[in-house]
């Protein structure tokens, strides 16, 4: 009996370790998606305001695509434990995540399906609390100030003019101090779009490091970076309180 015994607490304790260790990462990619490209994407068919957008309008910048946890492998790191997700612990960043944190596809929702999504695949492996994971990712994406350091080097949204992704990351680089990966998605034409950039970020969620592993996307030899406004969002059928949204889940 007590060997039985001896031997549950040692798979235990050995099956303990495996949790462990596989909700160890090595660094974050933060994912900042362009809302122009998106809206243009041949194989997305459109974007769509959100239901929350009269009363929170979108900025014309960068979103929030993710914080993604991952290892120096390359691999990502994702739903290392089972915490559920609180819609009410972000109360206090509600207005932030409209804007910033929003969901533009077709149809139109809240964004909460995004954020909980977010949480339960990567936030659960950070190790933060919940507020602090969502906290962390809206501070680095105002700290970084992507439309900006692109501005820097004369790269503004345009329906015209095409980039090299090369000089893209460069610009990027000199202002960083570390390379990102740029993912690109393709227009109606056929021409490459710059969609998504991968900034690596520590473990602390607090700064720009050099990037473990970046990832491989195809961008071509040029690329638009098109211009976006708010009226390319389709309107959306039904309209929603996001402030009884925040009390009532």
């Amino acid at each position: 009996m007590a060997r039985h015994i001896a031997f549950a607490l040692l798979l235990s304790l050995l099956v303990c370790g495996q949790n462990i260790a596989s909700a160890d990462f090595d660094f974050y990619y933060l994912v900042l998606e362009w809302p122009g490209s998106y809206c243009k994407d041949s194989s997305v068919g459109g974007c769509c305001k959100p239901t929350t957008f009269d009363a929170y309008p979108l900025d014309a910048d960068f979103l929030v695509k993710g914080l993604y946890t991952y290892s120096s492998s390359g691999q990502p790191v994702t739903k290392c434990n089972t915490t559920k997700f609180y819609v009410n612990a972000l109360a206090s960043l509600i207005g932030e995540l409209y804007v910033h944190w929003p969901s533009i596809q077709c149809p139109s929702d809240n964004g909460v399906s995004l954020w909980r999504d977010a949480w339960t695949n990567y936030g659960v492996c950070s190790g933060l609390s919940e507020k602090d994971y969502f906290n962390s990712t809206l501070l680095l994406r105002k700290k970084i100030n992507m439309l900006s350091v692109l501005k820097w080097k004369g790269i503004v949204p345009s329906n015209i003019l095409m980039y090299s992704p090369t000089y893209v990351k460069t610009a990027i680089r000199l202002a960083l101090g570390a390379d990102v990966g740029i993912k690109c998605s393709k227009n109606k034409f056929g021409a490459f779009q710059i969609d998504e950039i991968y900034v690596c970020v520590d473990k602390t969620a607090s700064k720009v490091i050099k990037c473990p592993v970046l990832p491989k996307f195809s961008c071509g030899l040029a690329a638009y970076f098109p211009y976006y406004s708010n009226s390319m969002l389709k309107s959306t059928s039904s309209s929603f309180d996001p402030l009884q949204m925040v009390t009532s889940q």
